[in-house]
């Protein structure tokens, strides 16, 4: 008999990112949610954006189609707000909410962009 190849290796793939928890305080901040990856994120109803990693060790801020990436001790003074807000949603997501579907915790990107909603809307069956 005679020994096969070994299949061919298929390129790495990302799964799918989806939110696993969210809170819809856009009658004063915006839309904050949480990613099956444990990245937690807001869009503001100014259309900015704030993410945390999911280890929580630096954060993303967008702002039209400019993304910044900094330490969360690196934060700037005109970010210090939002940044609180960003905090303050984690939080409660982590001690309220369950989670709504299965998440990855650990499985790491293989970019360090943390992904960010530019849009959202809320209809009778769904968010």
């Amino acid at each position: 008999p005679r020994r096969s190849d070994p299949p061919p290796t298929s390129p790495l793939k990302e799964s799918p990112t989806f939110i696993t928890k969210w809170i819809d305080y856009s009658n004063k901040y915006g839309f904050g949610f949480q990613l099956s990856d444990k990245s937690i994120g807001i869009l503001f109803n100014d259309n900015t954006r704030i993410s945390y990693s999911s280890d929580r060790s630096f954060i993303q801020f967008g702002e039209n189609h400019e993304v910044t990436t900094m330490g969360t001790h690196q934060v700037p003074p005109f970010l210090h707000e939002k940044f609180t807000l960003l905090r303050y949603f984690a939080q409660y997501m982590d001690q309220n909410l369950t989670e709504g579907g299965e998440t990855r915790k650990g499985l790491r990107s293989l970019t360090n962009t943390i992904p960010q909603i530019k849009r959202w809307i809320r209809t009778p069956k769904a968010i």
